[in-house]
């Protein structure tokens, strides 16, 4: 029996955790908290996904203690964070800079056009930028995406957290985390590749190309909000139900001709916008075509969305949820669910940073 107790506290001890990656989303906020085991290996411990009590708000004193408190009470350990930010909290361009030579301050230049570009005072935000391909027609220009977040509204909630005892040991940009999280998938498909995160407010897509970021868009009509109202509307019945069907794949089956309409409609605009980027990011990079689509979000949970997709795309497309990039044994069943992709990608921080 000694043995045996020896070996489960060993083995917890291996499994050591790393830091919460929180996702505050505009309806929902997500937790993923990963353990590294042996030498190399990772696997989820603990995932949450719960419902804001003040949907569309910045979180607020109130908010930031449930979320303490349910991290607490769903087997988070520590208290160490790494929050993401969506595009509504970012202020994002791709800038096309002078050449890189000595005594060329790259960055200082790009915090100044970044505000240009925005209308801000360059002293008023937190900025990152990384570097990307050149384009095949602007080979000699540097060429980087850049990033900020006002100090004000990041500060109000780092003060949040922080008073319920939360630790913040980053601020990372959602799409980073997002593309951290999904590489494994990634790197099985050659050339350029795309990530579109199907979410309730907008669908955002990534376009991702020699291991870097070099489009982002998000589209504001053609997230699961829109779709579930236009449901809605048409049906006479409340939102939950509507998802719920939808989740369901009721409108595969049962629905009507006019519901099959609203949805072939939205769907119809949102792979519009997706060839026309596409069509871009291949133009741009000489290339000859966007390899594949990787679905997270909320919506990537549709039935057959990633067939309805990749049939009118002509490729690949696939959901990267975390069941599929990393060990979930054990952990909550959530924890496979794609809307969780982007706090999986905010939990690898540490290693991403080492």
């Amino acid at each position: 029996m000694m043995n045996i107790n020896l070996n489960l506290n060993f083995a917890r001890l291996l499994a050591r955790p790393g830091p919460i990656g929180l996702d505050i989303g505009a309806r929902q906020v997500k937790a993923v908290q990963l353990a590294s085991v042996g030498r190399d290996g990772r696997r989820v411990s603990a995932a949450a996904s719960f419902p804001r009590a003040k949907p569309n708000q910045p979180l607020g004193a109130d908010e930031a203690a449930r979320v303490a408190e349910v991290l607490d009470r769903q087997g988070f350990v520590g208290r160490t964070v790494v929050v993401g930010l969506g595009p509504a909290q970012l202020m994002s361009s791709m800038l096309e800079l002078p050449a890189r030579a000595p005594g060329v301050p790259i960055e200082q230049i790009a915090r100044m056009e970044l505000a240009r570009v925005h209308g801000r005072d360059a002293d008023g935000f937190e900025f990152a930028q990384w570097e990307v391909p050149a384009p095949a027609r602007a080979a000699q220009s540097t060429h980087v995406m850049a990033l900020a977040c006002a100090h004000e509204p990041a500060s109000a909630l780092l003060d949040a957290l922080e008073a319920q005892g939360l630790a913040v040991r980053a601020i990372d940009a959602e799409a980073c985390a997002i593309v951290r999280a999904c590489e494994p998938l990634l790197v099985a498909w050659d050339g350029m590749n795309a990530v579109l995160d199907f979410g309730h407010g907008a669908a955002r897509l990534l376009i991702v190309f020699r291991d870097a970021i070099v489009y982002s868009r998000a589209i504001d009509d053609a997230g699961m909000g829109r779709l579930i109202a236009s449901l809605q509307r048409q049906l006479a019945v409340d939102e939950d139900t509507v998802a719920q069907l939808l989740a369901e794949g009721f409108f595969d089956t049962g629905a009507g001709e006019e519901s099959r309409g609203i949805i072939n409609a939205h769907f119809d605009a949102l792979l519009k916008e997706v060839h026309v980027a596409f069509a871009y990011a291949t133009q741009q990079y000489s290339v000859p075509a966007v390899t594949g689509l990787l679905l997270v979000g909320g919506g990537a949970e549709m039935p057959g969305i990633a067939e309805r997709l990749g049939g009118a795309l002509s490729r690949p497309v696939r959901v990267a949820s975390p069941a599929g990039l990393i060990d979930v044994t054990g952990a909550p069943r959530v924890a496979g669910s794609a809307s969780l992709t982007a706090a999986l990608g905010l939990a690898t921080y540490r290693e991403a940073s080492a």
